[in-house]
């Protein structure tokens, strides 16, 4: 049974909005699809400043708009690198890591995938607000991510026990 008629019931109903990136080049070619929740496209809009309080601003906001972008056009991702199944791993709660090269702040985000090369993103959080793995604030921001799948229709995620590949393309990873 296709998952797709009900995400695109969510996308009709504004719960869930594809992020398109706006600053392409003429041969851009999106190869994955991100879908985010009202959230977080309040948090990281494709252009101008984020309107909510607790919304990327700066650097982190553009680094996270480019690496988006890679994201979508299919550039390749590194398992525990640049995306990381979080425990515990029967939840199938990613984070997509916003890494900065020069240092600044970085940046998670939170989701899952719910088909192949189709990453859900719920909301966001600066890496430093985290704290240690395993910390309340981990467990705070998993816990959301899985309400807000349970507040889309319990909306299916890929089998966290598969190989990355299974779901992703264009990923590298030491298994």
């Amino acid at each position: 049974m296709s998952i797709l008629p009900h995400i695109k019931q969510l996308i009709d109903a504004g719960k869930l909005i594809p992020y398109a990136p706006t600053d392409t080049c003429n041969d851009f070619r999106a190869v994955r699809t991100i879908l985010f929740s009202e959230e977080m496209m309040a948090m990281c809009p494709p252009t101008g400043p984020s309107p909510v309080k607790n919304g990327l601003s700066g650097k982190p906001l553009a680094t996270a708009r480019a690496l988006l972008e890679d994201f979508v056009g299919g550039a390749e991702l590194e398992e525990d690198i640049d995306v990381k199944l979080l425990d515990p791993e029967a939840d199938g709660v990613w984070e997509l890591r916003i890494v900065p090269e020069n240092q600044d702040r970085q940046v998670r985000f939170f989701g899952w995938f719910d088909s192949y090369d189709c990453f859900v993103v719920t909301h966001c959080e600066y890496r430093d607000v985290l704290g240690d793995r395993g910390s309340k604030e981990w467990k705070q921001n998993i816990d959301k991510c899985k309400k807000k799948r349970v507040k889309f229709g319990n909306l299916p995620m890929c089998n966290p026990h598969l190989n990355i590949k299974s779901y992703l393309s264009n990923v590298v990873g030491s298994w």
